[in-house]
């Protein structure tokens, strides 16, 4: 099953998602919307598609029925369908309109019948969403496409639980079936409807890359390919301004789906270009073991392979480091919902009125309350030492010395923007290691790994767009010197010790790079390590310019720690104690590194 093609008899499609929302006036109405729901569905039709049959099709678009009955209607429909001759073998779901959360949590997808105020109940919540297609779809491929804010949120509601796993592991299921995701933002960006353009900056790349095709490629597509080229075309169209899709393949294993040839290549047939957009620049097809840099499957190293480089590197280049700013007219504008603030009403951001696409603060998990923290100062006769420097090639990197002590980890007395996961509070024991001055620059990981992956390059700036593999790749070239010292990150509970740096919590203005998205005099970027005035012990941009990866598990086998928040964050979420978390596979353009050593002995 896992190579076989796609065909008309055995695939299905559902489509879902709205224009308008007249019971939650917050949502932004767009055609763009209707557009993109229609140019899928003729995709899905045509015979330069897939060519299904109407019945195929299940087209819950703009319908005016609540939530649950939405779902229902879908568990129904594939339970239906899975009856009959030929046995459906293939599912494809499609979404585009408006993605949030519920209390700073629980993912869902907006539907036409939403309610403002009441999006729990009056929402998919993807965890529904996702129950009706294992019990409706569970023998199936299954081909998520989401259109809408924070689209990679949904990815942890398809990934089994660890007895799950096994038991489909022992099955043999995944290299059968399966469900992989094409989301139009990671979890912790918003997509965009950009002003003036038919369809949205996601959906107009897919339908481009759908129908176009590509010419280097000599089989059909897999979706791991098609993420791949929306991506540049965005990149191209967009530069700076545009959101990078991410692949993510829950419960996959050595026939990931995502690589599987599936879609239709019409590049093979035609050469014909489309307006709105410019055919990619694309290399010679990957091979079958090969991953897709940027997105959720990698290989050890930060590429999937030379070839692979090559495109990211000639994007990139091509790619201006100063634009112009773009002018009101072609800005484009975010039209999807911003995430709320944690807590526990069930609420959902206002459409910002910046024309910037502003990044949302952490998604939290609910903790516990206790007492109010306050730092217990490390013994007094404990001094800062004098910083040591690395340097590789040419670059340097000063340490400083953390002295061991006490504090207490958690929620600060009187901080009102604290969240659930900060709490409980606990005292913590940390011993003495040195931690870098500032974030890990572009230069200093050019030095190491012979590239650049940040999307805002320039001297001295953080390096960015890595995910915690990449890393880890990192250190473990770091490590393979052997200078006489091992190099990791820091622990959350290292991170926030040095934080603090045993004073009273910092003014964000002094310290931090923050809400340059929303509205500053600087232009919206992370700015060069050490502009702005050190902590205590000396360290330089521990909060905002870019969240720092840290080693610990956010939540078992999903989610990892990422502490300071970033340039793109609003006050809030620049704080000593406020957490935030994504996956491993994640790479952003507001997340970077930290790192700490310890002499060997």
């Amino acid at each position: 099953m896992a190579g076989e093609a796609v065909t008309a008899p055995t695939t299905l499609a559902v489509l879902l998602g709205g224009s308008s929302w007249p019971k939650s006036p917050q949502l932004a109405a767009s055609a763009a919307f209707a557009s993109s729901a229609r140019g899928f569905r003729q995709y899905l039709t045509d015979g330069r598609g897939f060519g299904l049959p109407d019945a195929n099709v299940l087209d819950l678009f703009d319908s005016p029925k609540t939530a649950p009955e939405i779902v229902e209607e879908i568990q129904n429909y594939l339970r239906q369908r899975m009856s009959l001759d030929p046995t459906p073998r293939d599912l494809f779901l499609y979404y585009t309109g408006h993605g949030g959360f519920i209390g700073g949590r629980d993912y869902f997808l907006a539907v036409r019948s939403t309610i403002e105020g009441l999006e729990g109940t009056s929402s998919i919540r993807v965890s529904d969403l996702a129950s009706a297609l294992r019990n409706g779809a569970r023998d199936l491929r299954r081909f998520l496409i989401l259109d809408c804010c924070f689209a990679a949120a949904a990815f942890k509601e398809f990934q089994s639980t660890p007895g799950a796993a096994a038991r489909l592991q022992t099955l043999d299921a995944f290299p059968r079936r399966g469900t992989t995701l094409l989301c139009s933002s990671s979890s912790r960006s918003v997509s965009i409807a950009p002003e003036g353009e038919p369809y949205t900056m996601f959906s107009g790349a897919l339908l481009d890359v759908l129908r176009h095709g590509d010419t280097s490629i000599q089989t059909p597509l897999s979706l791991e390919d098609v993420g791949l080229r929306v991506g540049d075309l965005i990149r191209r169209k967009y530069d700076d301004r545009g959101v990078r899709p991410e692949v993510h393949s829950p419960d996959q294993r050595d026939e990931d789906i995502a690589r599987i040839p599936v879609f239709p290549n019409a590049g093979l047939a035609s050469h014909i270009e489309l307006a709105g957009f410019v055919p990619a620049a694309v290399g010679p097809r990957r091979d079958a073991g090969e991953k897709t840099a940027g997105f959720s499957q990698r290989r050890p190293a930060w590429l999937a392979g030379a070839a692979v480089a090559a495109i990211i590197v000639v994007a990139l280049v091509a790619v201006s480091l100063l634009r112009r700013p773009p002018s009101k007219s072609d800005q484009p504008v975010p039209a999807f919902v911003q995430p709320p603030p944690a807590g526990p009403a069930e609420t959902i951001h206002q459409i910002q009125p910046s024309p910037q696409p502003v990044r949302p603060a952490p998604i939290k998990a609910q903790h516990a309350q206790t007492e109010a923290p306050s730092v217990v100062p490390a013994h007094a006769a404990a001094k800062v030492a004098a910083p040591s420097t690395l340097d590789v090639n040419g670059t340097s990197v000063r340490f400083v010395s953390v002295p061991a002590g006490q504090f207490r980890m958690g929620c600060t007395a009187g901080d009102a923007d604290c969240e659930d996961d900060e709490r409980p509070i606990r005292s913590m024991s940390v011993d003495a290691f040195q931690m870098a001055a500032t974030e890990v620059t572009q230069d200093l990981w050019q030095a190491v790994m012979s590239t650049n992956p940040s999307d805002f390059k320039g001297p001295g700036r953080p390096v960015e767009r890595i995910s915690w593999n990449d890393a880890k790749d990192f250190l473990e070239r770091l490590n393979a010197r052997r200078d006489g010292f091992s190099y990791r990150l820091p622990t959350e509970a290292e991170w926030e010790y040095a934080a603090r740096a045993n004073s009273a919590p910092p003014v964000p203005t002094l310290v931090a790079w923050f809400g340059l998205a929303q509205a500053s005099d600087r232009p919206s970027r992370p700015q060069s390590v050490g502009a702005k005035a050190a902590n205590a012990w000396g360290l330089f941009d521990m909060l905002g310019n870019v969240a720092e990866w840290c080693e610990d598990w956010y939540s078992p086998n999903y989610q990892r720690v990422v502490r300071g928040g970033s340039w793109m964050d609003a006050a809030k979420s620049v704080r000593v104690s406020a957490r935030g978390k994504a996956t491993p596979t994640t790479s952003d353009s507001s997340i970077g590194l930290r790192i700490v050593r310890e002499a060997k002995t």
